[in-house]
Protein backbone atom coordinates (compact mmCIF):
# COMPACT_ATOMS: atom_id res chain seq x y z
CA UNK A 1 0.00 0.00 0.00
CA UNK A 2 1.41 3.38 -0.90
CA UNK A 3 0.88 6.43 1.22
CA UNK A 4 -0.01 9.70 -0.37
CA UNK A 5 2.59 12.34 0.27
CA UNK A 6 1.29 15.53 1.80
CA UNK A 7 2.53 18.77 0.24
CA UNK A 8 5.09 20.62 2.32
CA UNK A 9 4.39 23.94 3.92
CA UNK A 10 6.16 26.79 2.17
CA UNK A 11 5.67 29.43 4.85
CA UNK A 12 7.71 30.12 7.95
CA UNK A 13 6.85 28.16 11.11
CA UNK A 14 8.32 29.11 14.48
CA UNK A 15 7.76 27.29 17.78
CA UNK A 16 7.66 29.17 21.12
CA UNK A 17 7.96 32.46 19.25
CA UNK A 18 8.04 35.61 21.45
CA UNK A 19 5.19 37.90 20.41
CA UNK A 20 7.31 40.89 21.45
CA UNK A 21 8.98 40.52 18.04
CA UNK A 22 5.67 41.10 16.28
CA UNK A 23 3.87 43.90 18.15
CA UNK A 24 4.31 47.66 18.00
CA UNK A 25 4.55 47.79 21.81
CA UNK A 26 7.34 45.14 21.76
CA UNK A 27 5.65 43.20 24.55
CA UNK A 28 4.40 39.66 24.75
CA UNK A 29 5.58 36.23 25.69
CA UNK A 30 5.80 33.13 23.51
CA UNK A 31 3.04 31.47 21.53
CA UNK A 32 3.03 27.75 20.85
CA UNK A 33 3.29 28.18 17.08
CA UNK A 34 3.72 31.24 14.88
CA UNK A 35 3.14 30.81 11.15
CA UNK A 36 3.63 33.22 8.26
CA UNK A 37 2.09 31.56 5.18
CA UNK A 38 3.57 32.00 1.73
CA UNK A 39 0.14 32.59 0.19
CA UNK A 40 -3.54 31.66 0.54
CA UNK A 41 -2.97 28.09 -0.67
CA UNK A 42 -0.20 27.58 1.88
CA UNK A 43 -2.46 28.97 4.62
CA UNK A 44 -5.17 26.46 3.70
CA UNK A 45 -2.66 23.61 3.91
CA UNK A 46 -1.42 24.80 7.30
CA UNK A 47 -4.95 25.14 8.68
CA UNK A 48 -5.84 21.63 7.46
CA UNK A 49 -3.01 20.22 9.59
CA UNK A 50 -4.16 21.83 12.85
CA UNK A 51 -6.15 20.08 15.53
CA UNK A 52 -9.74 21.30 15.88
CA UNK A 53 -8.98 22.17 19.52
CA UNK A 54 -6.14 24.55 18.59
CA UNK A 55 -6.90 28.17 19.38
CA UNK A 56 -6.03 30.35 16.39
CA UNK A 57 -5.33 34.08 16.26
CA UNK A 58 -4.86 36.03 13.05
CA UNK A 59 -2.23 38.78 13.27
CA UNK A 60 -2.06 41.76 10.94
CA UNK A 61 0.59 44.39 11.54
CA UNK A 62 0.59 43.93 15.33
CA UNK A 63 -0.05 47.60 16.00
CA UNK A 64 -1.66 48.48 19.31
CA UNK A 65 -1.71 44.83 20.29
CA UNK A 66 -0.85 43.81 23.84
CA UNK A 67 0.10 40.22 24.54
CA UNK A 68 0.71 39.11 28.11
CA UNK A 69 4.26 38.33 29.16
CA UNK A 70 3.22 34.76 29.96
CA UNK A 71 2.43 34.19 26.30
CA UNK A 72 -0.45 32.25 24.79
CA UNK A 73 -1.23 28.58 24.31
CA UNK A 74 -2.25 29.24 20.74
CA UNK A 75 -1.37 29.30 17.07
CA UNK A 76 -0.76 32.78 15.63
CA UNK A 77 -0.96 33.27 11.89
CA UNK A 78 0.75 36.41 10.60
CA UNK A 79 -0.98 37.73 7.49
CA UNK A 80 1.04 40.90 6.89
CA UNK A 81 2.88 40.80 3.61
CA UNK A 82 1.31 37.60 2.33
CA UNK A 83 -2.47 38.07 2.30
CA UNK A 84 -4.52 41.08 1.25
CA UNK A 85 -7.77 40.26 3.01
CA UNK A 86 -10.35 37.70 4.01
CA UNK A 87 -13.80 36.93 2.71
CA UNK A 88 -16.30 35.19 4.96
CA UNK A 89 -18.20 32.46 3.16
CA UNK A 90 -21.09 30.25 4.26
CA UNK A 91 -20.79 28.47 7.58
CA UNK A 92 -17.33 28.57 9.10
CA UNK A 93 -15.48 29.03 5.82
CA UNK A 94 -13.18 31.98 5.17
Amino acid sequence: MTTREQPELRGELRVDEPMARHTSWRTGGPVDRFYRPADAEDLCLFLSQLDSADEIFMLGLGSNLLVRDGGLRAVVIATSGCLNGFERLAGNRV
